[in-house]
């Protein structure tokens, strides 16, 4: 005897469904039964006999947690059980300050750091990610420009654990921004593709202002 077994992958943030995600069955010993595969609409269907099963995500999207393993019990004939298996996304908020005085405000100098804490979350542990960043002109919303260049950092880091903290510095010419204020923006990839960011140009959190002189 079997039933219809019907996957459907939704993730936390993001409508839609995900597509093309693989799924191993094991039987309640641990033993792989099988695997399905979700479709180009985001569902996936096996027919499976009467017992107990462990349904697991051989891979999750990129920039998602794995979704947590599933029990399903299959007692009765030709009855068809939908789940909704749910993936978290990556996410990255930051806090800027100076690095001269711990402060959001400082007094224009030729030599400043401007340091952004990025606080991230859903991150999968020994996975390398490469979290990049960029000064912005708060008044205009275009990148800051010294000397014509913008001022950029990068750093590539594997998470020991699913949330932390990483430290960005930015280091720069401030001696011409007098009563200027500059937010950071930041990116986080895994390899070339962006999975999560912190881009608000209002935010004061990202913020830092040089004093007018």
């Amino acid at each position: 005897m079997t039933t219809r077994f019907i996957f459907v992958i939704t993730n936390t943030f993001h409508s839609g469904t995900q597509t093309f995600i693989a799924f191993n069955i094991y039987n309640i010993d641990g033993i792989l039964y099988d695997s399905v595969v979700t479709g180009s609409n985001g569902i996936g269907s096996i027919d499976l006999p009467y017992g107990e099963y462990i349904v697991r995500e051989q891979e999750p999207p990129i920039g998602y947690l794995p979704a947590e393993d599933i029990k399903v019990n299959i007692s009765e004939n030709k009855k068809t059980i939908t789940l909704s298996v749910k993936n978290t996304p990556a996410e990255i908020g930051t806090k800027a300050y100076f690095e001269e005085n711990s402060s959001k405000e400082i007094l224009p100098a030729r030599s400043v750091t401007i340091v952004d804490e990025v606080y991230y979350k859903n991150l999968i542990s020994g996975k390398e990610y490469r979290l990049t960043g960029r000064l912005m002109d708060t008044e205009t919303g275009q990148p800051l420009l010294i000397d014509g260049s913008e001022v950029t950092s990068e750093i590539d880091f594997i998470p020991e654990n699913s949330n932390g903290v990483i430290l960005m510095e930015f280091m720069l010419d401030a001696s011409g921004l007098s009563g200027k204020s500059v937010t950071v923006f930041e990116n986080l990839y895994i390899g070339d593709i962006p999975i999560a960011s912190h881009a608000d140009i209002a935010d004061s959190e990202q913020t830092v202002k040089f004093i007018s002189v």
